[in-house]
């Protein structure tokens, strides 16, 4: 009998069974807070959340309150681990056993919860073996949700008879209870992973948030999200909300429950315990109170929450130096509280105008990367960003000045000079001067050709800024009389490549050998779709640019307080401006530092993980990932000299200017100086998947190779699909895929790729298999023509 509310007639069914059950979205994250105490039984409050139109997707809490724990098998990887430990041990009973796939292609195994305290853990038992017990839930079917690889799928049951609602669930094997048990650490302090503190009541719900986040982060995200929750909860501890040990401890829990490996837990706690503790945050220095966003869950009736769209991660402050922390704190308030995204940029932008090419990176052979960096903030007009970036600029533009009274001066004499020569005839009594040379180091309101004589004599580069960035845009063209061309310059000068313009008027021609612009500037969301096309996203113009969305989520704050970083900055400014190339033949040769072993092989390994947990997802992620991809080492650079830097003010080393002072900069990025600059990376990715998404950029996404190579599987199998019904077992099939690629691809790759194409997951005996249709190969083969 089909339902009018499937997931709301699960839900009772687990209910009856004694299964604590609540409201999950399909990114898998709870819709209710405070989920462990919320989770019931209950059918009125059951129907609140379930009974609508469009129900949630449905969870169930594990460990001893709900009678079972799951063991969840994530893929190829984890069949392979369960089958290594069946053949040590003895077989799993699978028909006896509860068992539901996952939208991943891997399985939950339920069993009955045991004596002793089981906990979450990731990994314990083998590579994609994680156990949910006591603190952790599952999503159970009749939900969809979002997988490892970003696409939605469905949870269904193995074997429709054997269900988490048909009571009692049968003992785990003792061999997988000897495992288990020897796995668990001692807790003196057993319990779920989100027990109250004895802190303060913010402290209480501030710490448990965190911890929540943590725990639910999803893979790809964990790290970054402990490191950010981390930083805030250890503020808070500073501020005295929070007991040091109770944060410590709970955040630990919390990490082990998402499946972080325990090395990088304690390295990422530690950074970010290092950063917050300088930097006390109270209670009552916020204009908004987390117990206010409590008071409502006095009523459970009323304690559904719809899900959070559009959610982006916070800026990295803890991957910055303690004191631009500190620096960019103050800006974020003295400005009226503004959004951390803000300063953020503007510091960001100020180091790419500094720096240029000055300094560059050798990433490996024949790769070099300078700082420069297209920085665009999208906001609504009224945010109040322009004071801040103005106070972060103001330094650069003091000095542009102070060089343009000097060339002044310098013009003088010169004129003065070619006047004496002048008079005295053919007999001139010195060789002539050279014309004195203005250096500038940034501009607002230019076209492109003047920018290319200005970058012919400066060759260490150019910061391009402008309070609209539509405007600057919008302008490029204005003086080529309707030829255009000049968004090409844009994506030249990006790479550093070279410059030549060509006129009929020959004084007019300029050559630069290496151009190199930086560009700051905001852009308001709905003037996106107006100044970009798809055809910059298509040339590789759109892709250049770090759009960083800023948005409020509280009214600005007038204030009195004076921003005092202005003085670090006009110090960083003189140091890092006064960077002076070196000279070979006349030409400018920027100091060249290189990534240290491990600092490359971090970079290496992060790279690989984001283009393979990216590349098959969309045609959007394959034009902005290898920009975000380029523009890390950008940012390890801007870093390790802002570092270099900052050990020259600490140690009160002069600022000379002269052409023979250098700012001593180490001659290898650290892996730290990666670390924060991946930080960074990730989270530029995230703004600009959303910026994109915003902007309808995948209307017609194209084929990526994942999924031509299950087109090409699928095709090639005609005489196969006429004898077999049309369906294929899933090991068979993903065989044939991979034997197509040219990389190693997980099966629950080939599975969500698969069904996003249209090809239905089957039961082929007691086996899982794929079911395609004659007007699915047919559609594959035309997309081939298209």
């Amino acid at each position: 009998m089909t339902t009018a509310n499937p997931r709301l007639e699960a839900a009772l069914g687990l209910a009856a069974a004694g299964r604590r059950v609540m409201p999950v979205g399909i990114d898998k994250k709870p819709l209710i807070k405070d989920w462990p105490q919320k989770a019931t039984t209950s059918e009125t409050q059951i129907r609140a959340w379930f009974d609508q139109a469009h129900p949630p997707n449905l969870a169930v809490t594990t460990g001893a309150a709900s009678g079972f724990f799951a063991l969840d098998v994530d893929g190829s990887e984890g069949q392979a681990s369960l089958m290594a430990l069946e053949q040590r041990h003895e077989p799993l009973k699978l028909e006896q056993i509860a068992i539901a796939t996952t939208p991943s292609g891997g399985y939950h195994y339920y069993f009955k919860m045991p004596a002793f305290d089981l906990r979450n853990s990731a990994g314990k038992l083998g590579p994609g073996l994680d156990i949910r017990a006591n603190g952790g839930y599952v999503l159970v079917p009749p939900s969809r949700a979002v997988g490892h690889g970003g696409q939605a799928g469905d949870y269904d049951w193995f074997h429709d008879q054997v269900t988490l609602a048909e009571g009692d669930l049968p003992e785990a094997p003792a061999w997988l209870l000897g495992l288990l048990q020897s796995s668990q650490k001692p807790n003196p302090k057993p319990g779920p992973i989100f027990s109250i503190p004895k802190t303060t009541k913010y402290g209480q719900a501030a710490l448990a948030n965190q911890c929540r986040e943590v725990a639910e982060a999803p893979p790809g995200t964990r790290n970054d999200t402990l490191n950010r929750a981390a930083f805030s909860i250890f503020q808070l501890v500073a501020g005295g909300e929070i007991e040091d040990g109770e944060a410590e401890r709970r955040l630990m829990e919390a990490a082990e429950a998402s499946g972080l490996p325990q090395p990088e837990i304690q390295a990422t706690l530690s950074s970010a315990r290092a950063c917050g503790l300088q930097n006390p945050r109270r209670a009552s220095e916020l204009s908004g109170s987390v117990e206010s966003e409590t008071q409502n869950e006095e009523n459970p009736e009323n304690s559904f929450q719809p899900p959070e769209l559009g959610r982006l991660p916070e800026p990295p402050l803890e991957a910055l130096p303690p004191a631009i922390q500190k620096l960019l704190l103050e800006a974020s308030r003295v400005f009226g509280d503004l959004p951390m995204e803000v300063p953020m940029v503007s510091f960001l932008a100020f180091l790419s105008g500094c720096v240029g090419q000055s300094v560059v990176l050798k990433v490996k052979p024949g790769w070099l990367a300078a700082g420069n960096l297209y920085w665009a903030i999208v906001a609504p007009s009224g945010l109040g960003k322009s004071p801040c970036a103005n106070a972060f600029l103001r330094p650069i533009w003091r000095l542009d000045h102070k060089a343009r009274e000097r060339w002044k001066s310098e013009m003088t004499s010169y004129q003065a000079s070619m006047e004496e020569r002048k008079q005295a005839g053919s007999n001139p009594v010195a060789p002539a001067p050279p014309i004195p040379t203005l250096i500038q180091y940034i501009v607002d309101d230019a076209t492109l050709e003047a920018i290319s004589g200005i970058l012919a004599e400066n060759p260490r580069g150019l910061l391009w800024c402008c309070d609209e960035l539509a405007t600057l845009m919008q302008n490029l063209d204005r003086y080529t009389n309707g030829k255009g061309g000049s968004k090409g310059r844009l994506l030249s000068s990006y790479d550093c490549s070279p410059w030549k313009t060509s006129r009929s008027d020959r004084d007019k021609n300029q050559s630069v050998l290496a151009a190199v612009l930086s560009i700051f500037g905001t852009i308001q969301p709905k003037s996106l779709k107006s100044v970009f096309s798809q055809r910059d996203a298509d040339s590789g113009l759109l892709p250049r640019f770090a759009f960083i969305l800023a948005r409020r989520d509280k009214p600005p704050r007038l204030t009195d307080e004076e921003f005092l970083g202005q003085s670090l900055l006009a110090d960083l400014a003189e140091l890092l401006i006064n960077i002076h190339p070196l000279e070979l033949d006349g030409q400018s040769l920027p100091e060249t530092v290189q990534l240290s072993a491990e600092a490359y092989g971090l970079y290496k390994s992060w790279s690989l993980e984001l283009t393979k947990s990216t590349w098959d997802v969309s045609e959007i992620d394959r034009l902005i990932v290898p920009k975000v991809l380029g523009m890390v080492p950008r940012l390890a650079l801007l870093l390790h000299v802002l570092e270099s830097a900052l050990g020259c003010l600490d140690a009160h080393l002069p600022c000379i200017e002269s052409e023979s002072w250098r700012l001593p900069i180490r001659p290898e990025v650290s892996s730290k100086i990666m670390t924060g600059a991946i930080r960074f990376g990730d989270w530029i990715y995230h703004h600009q998947k959303h910026i994109w998404l915003s902007m309808g950029l995948d209307n017609e996404p194209l084929k990526t190779p994942l999924e031509e190579a299950v087109m090409k599987a699928a095709l090639g199998l005609e005489d196969y699909w006429a004898e077999k019904g049309w369906q294929i077992l899933n090991d068979d099939f993903i065989g044939l895929v991979q034997s197509l690629l040219p990389k190693d691809t997980t099966g629950s790759q080939i599975g969500r790729v698969a069904t996003r194409l249209g090809a239905k997951s089957v039961k082929i005996g007691r086996r899982r298999g794929r079911e395609f249709s004659k007007e699915l190969l047919d559609k594959f083969r035309l997309s081939f023509y298209l």
